[in-house]
């Protein structure tokens, strides 16, 4: 009985870490007060997995920036935020990764 307490013990421990479990991930956040002034400030100091709340009530010009980072979830907070390019870019694909991030909205 010990044994079979001790092994499910380590799978709940291991488990998440081979299957790439998102539960670690952090939060970070963008707008005007929030840590970040701007979504490429966030997508720079983001990690693999991780979600950036971009806060609706910002217009961000002139914010590119390539995404390196696998699994992002860029979600607007209150409606749709305002990206615009400005004229910038970014080489010819707008991300630098693989994978391209999740876009989702949040209100």
């Amino acid at each position: 009985m010990r044994f079979v307490s001790s092994l499910t013990s380590i799978s709940l421990v291991v488990l998440p870490l081979l299957t790439g479990s998102t539960a670690f991930a952090a939060t970070l956040q963008v707008g005007p007060g929030k840590t970040f002034g701007a979504p490429c400030d966030a997508i720079k100091a983001a990690s693999d997995g991780d979600i950036i709340e971009i806060d609706a009530s910002g217009t961000y010009k002139g914010d590119v920036c390539a995404v390196t980072r696998n699994n992002l979830t860029l979600r607007g907070v209150g409606g749709r935020a305002t990206i615009d390019a400005n004229g910038a870019h970014h080489g010819e694909r707008p991300f630098g990764s693989s994978s391209e991030p999740t876009w989702s909205s949040k209100t």
